[in-house]
């Protein structure tokens, strides 16, 4: 199985930022922010920082339950289509409460811990 994600303003991610075009063994579809469950966003505000110490400060913010709706939404959206590609975990609805609630209960950070650990 395979899924290539393409954001159609250029990001290699769903970036909510406009439509997004996923490919997948069954051919390709072309989602919306909104279809995924999220209203569009300016890319401003998914800035990842001008070096890798600024990008991995940004992510642990995000994996601290403290990011903002931006990346909160676009870390999700992501998320919840990777599981959603597995084909394990039901519709793309239910993948994204799963995603949803391993970010905010803790549990994406406390996998983190523990590949560094």
């Amino acid at each position: 199985d395979f899924m290539l994600v393409h954001a159609l303003d250029g990001y290699d991610e769903i970036s909510l930022t406009g439509d997004t075009k996923i490919f997948n063994k069954n051919g390709e579809e072309i989602f919306s922010a909104t279809e995924l469950g999220f209203k569009n966003i300016e890319a401003e505000t998914i800035f990842g920082g001008n070096t890798k110490e600024e990008a991995t400060k940004i992510f642990r913010t995000i994996l601290e339950g403290k990011g903002t709706y931006e990346q909160n939404a676009v870390v999700l959206a992501n998320a919840a289509m990777a599981l959603k590609n597995t084909e394990k975990y039901g519709d793309y609805e239910n993948c994204l409460q799963m995603a949803t609630e391993s970010l905010m209960e803790g549990k994406a950070l406390n996998c983190l811990n523990v590949l560094i650990d």
